[in-house]
């Protein structure tokens, strides 16, 4: 079987994002994907050329996409980008394509699922921190491990969580950061492709597994007149 292709998305292509997706496109390819880039502009038919999408890590999200007024002033907002990532995450759960979202995406999936989100967290940017995962959860299987040690740099977070999702992962202190739902739906507020541990290796290669099998039934569907 050849390897899945997985879309990785973000916002307008710039150098420094390009450097800054470096490591996830690494670390996807070493998992065994060919990862792709998607940008706003395309529409959510994008999922039908890819057997699996992530969402990367970004800005904010601008509360008044969830109907909450801003607390403080969002950080790094990114509307085109917002507005593409919100869609193709629907899309994608409602297909059934699998789905990784990690950091931003996390919240992402929150949100595009009905969700809102915590607007600032203090103590969780540039820092590391142990996450307790729900024993009963896909990602404690996957990683075989109830509590692991995660990197953390982000100030939002998942709140109100959407009938979908459910919350598996929490920090100490209660914070959201893992969310998983239908089929291969899972958002993690850390960073596996920079972790470079085992956890995190188990994290891509059972999504690369996943995005394989999704490719393997995309083949035997009778294909549209």
């Amino acid at each position: 079987m050849p390897r899945p292709i997985i879309g990785v998305t973000g916002g307008e292509l710039t150098a420094e994002r390009q450097k800054k997706q470096h490591a996830m496109r690494s670390a996807l390819h070493a998992a065994g994907c060919v990862p792709v880039l998607l940008r706003p502009g395309e529409s959510v038919d994008a999922l039908h050329r890819v057997h699996g999408i992530v969402f990367p890590g970004g800005g904010d999200i601008d509360p008044r996409r969830y109907g909450a007024e801003p607390e403080t002033e969002p950080r790094d907002v990114e509307p085109e980008r917002e507005e593409f990532e919100v869609e193709l995450a629907r899309g994608a759960v409602q297909q059934g394509v699998p789905v990784l979202g990690v950091c931003l995406g996390l919240q992402v999936l929150t949100v595009a699922l009905g969700g809102t989100l915590v607007q600032h967290l203090d103590g969780h940017e540039q820092t590391t921190h142990e996450v307790r995962l729900d024993p009963g959860s896909m990602i404690a299987r996957i990683v075989g491990a109830a509590t692991i040690e995660t990197n953390s740099n982000h100030h939002q977070a998942p709140n109100d969580i959407p009938a979908l999702l459910t919350a598996t992962g929490r920090t100490t202190d209660g914070v959201i950061e893992a969310v998983e739902g239908p089929g291969f739906t899972i958002g993690v507020g850390w960073h596996p492709e920079t972790l470079n541990d085992e956890p995190s290796a188990r994290l891509l290669e059972a999504f690369t597994q996943a995005a394989t099998q999704h490719a393997m039934r995309k083949q035997t569907q009778p294909r549209e007149p």
